[in-house]
């Protein structure tokens, strides 16, 4: 009986190893496929959104996109970081359902401070100036690995999703 147990146990974590789906490095696109409407993800989506914080900046039912404003958040030890990231939801009709495709910038006054100072560059920071995109690199504790976080927890929250990663390539 015991080996039994033991057999199932194993057989239970390796599983949940193997098929479980990690984010490749790098990647920088979280696609999340449903069986709902593109209406019905649409507001399923915005919902979610606004559950979990996040403020729309346009929620454009003609082109199906949704963004945020940019959101202040804290990542780190003891939260003592602070980043800025803002979404761009772009919904896409299919014949099983729709597939929402989650983009990210994200940007930190404190890495700009540390980059520019001393460089003789000004410390005032903009994030539509300083912002670069949200991807899967770094570790849990740094700014990039906290937003790529911030938008995969995101994706996980969609209720009924598949979620698929994918590396686009950037200007």
């Amino acid at each position: 009986m015991f080996r039994y147990l033991l057999v199932l146990t194993c057989v239970a974590i390796f599983s949940a190893d193997i098929f479980s789906q990690d984010a490749p490095k790098g990647a920088n696109v979280i696609e999340i496929h449903t069986a709902d409407n593109i209406d019905d993800a649409f507001k399923k989506m915005g919902r979610l959104l606004l559950d979990e914080g996040y403020t729309l900046e346009t929620a454009d039912k003609n082109f199906y996109v949704i963004t945020t404003e940019v959101r202040k958040m804290n990542y780190g030890f003891m939260n003592a970081g602070e980043l800025e990231m803002k979404l761009i939801i772009e919904f896409n009709d299919d014949e099983d359902g729709t597939t929402m495709i989650l983009k990210g910038m994200k940007s930190s006054e404190q890495l700009h401070r540390a980059a520019t100072t001393g460089a003789g560059v000004s410390s005032n920071t903009s994030f539509d100036k300083d912002a670069s995109r949200i991807l899967n690199k770094g570790g849990k504790g740094s700014i990039v690995g906290a937003s790529w976080i911030f938008m995969e927890n995101l994706a996980k929250g969609y209720k009924g999703g598949k979620i698929e990663y994918l590396t686009e390539e950037t200007r």
